[in-house]
């Protein structure tokens, strides 16, 4: 687990150039700036952000709540912090806001080839299931609904 840890924050606008930097290193199809606005701007759009002892942002997971489940829109960790229980962190607290009994599940949509994500959401116990053919931009790729029940 990291050490030195600032407190999760809420994510805001000066915090979208950190974010807009670990997008280009963390996906093969980054989110710009304008889709981080829209995301927040939705009406039940939020996110959170970790930053160092520096004040160095380095993750984030961007969420929508819906009638009764947790949408993770994106979530993501720069690559100098991974594996140190950055991204756990993040899903724990979404985990723990399930407790409060106005939702019942988290639910995202990863790609079949992102091995990573994969795996770090059945290590968090999410439940997989296909959607065929679900990507259709660059790609014609299959997608996997992770999602976790309280």
């Amino acid at each position: 687990m990291i050490m030195n840890i600032m407190n999760q924050k809420p994510l805001i606008a000066k915090d979208i150039p950190a974010i807009l930097e670990i997008e280009q290193v963390s996906f093969d199809f980054p989110w710009g700036r304008q889709d981080i606005i829209e995301s927040q701007r939705h009406k039940n759009g939020t996110g959170l952000t970790i930053k160092n002892e520096e004040d160095k942002l380095i993750g984030y997971v961007i969420y929508f709540f819906d009638k009764n489940k947790i949408i993770i829109r994106r979530l993501a960790v720069h690559p100098d912090f991974k594996r140190t229980g950055v991204g756990t962190m993040l899903v724990k607290t979404l985990i723990d806001k399930l407790s409060y009994g106005r939702f019942r599940s988290i639910y995202l949509v990863t790609r079949e080839t992102n091995l990573p994500s994969l795996l770090f959401f059945k290590n968090l116990k999410f439940i997989s299931t296909i959607i065929k053919n679900y990507y259709n931009d660059f790609l014609v790729e299959d997608g996997v609904i992770m999602e976790y029940f309280f």
